[in-house]
């Protein structure tokens, strides 16, 4: 992963000189890392995860990107060649960061996200292995996007199976499929046998592989704003922004009305 640690501070390298330029003010002060216990519960611990974002313990996760950079939470979405990265999470500058691969769907991106926000916020033992603690990040980040209560109410206490008006919830969630039956599986919603019928359709159909998408895939829109806010404001010029953001002179100069 050297090449994604590398991308990852050459993008942080140019986004900086930015912030820098206009003054940290701009960002907002970031939650502190590392405050929430853990408890044995996950459906208490993605509760406590979403309280201290100050999120609503229940309902659907609206834009995770916009939500995070709002937050001082930096993301940077990069389209890596490793498909075996997902994501990473770390302190850049003293700000907390989230780094997704962009080569998966936009509802695996934002469980990816969730699954670094759980790794990001709790207290983790020393003495627990990687891979206990990235099952346990996945249970945190399953229910923080789909709480048990929302799970009871859209898909019923009981359902004999995964069927297809399932997929309204799914998106109104902007989880995938497989994490929907995952969640009906670990609620009781549906019975282990059930999911094992769902799990070899979902083989079938290639789901497993590539599920289609059903959302918008989220984009991290701070590093623009802020280049753009300094190229309309005159603290730097067209050239200077056109190479923060690695994109053409023109393009700049057209979503600026510069000249």
């Amino acid at each position: 992963q050297l090449f994604v640690q590398e991308s990852i501070e050459e993008y942080f390298n140019r986004f900086f000189n930015i912030v820098f330029i206009l003054g940290e003010a701009v960002l907002p002060k970031a939650p502190k890392r590392h405050a929430l216990y853990l408890e044995n519960n996950d459906e208490e611990n993605a509760k406590n995860l979403r309280i201290f974002l100050t999120m609503a313990p229940e309902g659907p996760v609206g834009n995770l990107v916009d939500m995070l950079e709002n937050k001082g939470i930096l993301t940077y979405l990069h389209e890596f060649d490793d498909e075996g990265f997902s994501g990473i999470n770390g302190l850049i500058n003293r700000r907390p960061y989230i780094a997704i691969n962009k080569n998966m769907s936009p509802e695996r991106q934002r469980f990816t996200i969730a699954h670094e926000l759980a790794h990001m916020f709790f207290i983790w033992p020393d003495d627990m292995p990687e891979s206990s603690r990235d099952q346990k990040a996945n249970s945190i980040a399953g229910a923080f996007m789909f709480p048990q209560a929302d799970a009871i109410r859209e898909l019923g206490p009981r359902r004999s199976g995964i069927f297809r008006d399932m997929e309204l919830a799914a998106k109104e969630y902007g989880i995938s499929m497989l994490c929907l039956a995952y969640r009906a599986k670990e609620l009781r919603i549906i019975s282990e046998a059930s999911y094992r019928d769902f799990m070899i359709r979902a083989s079938q159909i290639g789901w497993r592989k590539d599920e289609p998408p059903r959302i918008q895939r989220e984009e991290s829109r701070l590093f623009e704003q802020l280049v753009f806010h300094a190229v309309a404001e005159d603290t730097i010029s067209i050239q200077k922004g056109a190479e923060l953001l690695q994109v053409p002179y023109a393009e700049v100069k057209a979503r600026t009305g510069c000249s």
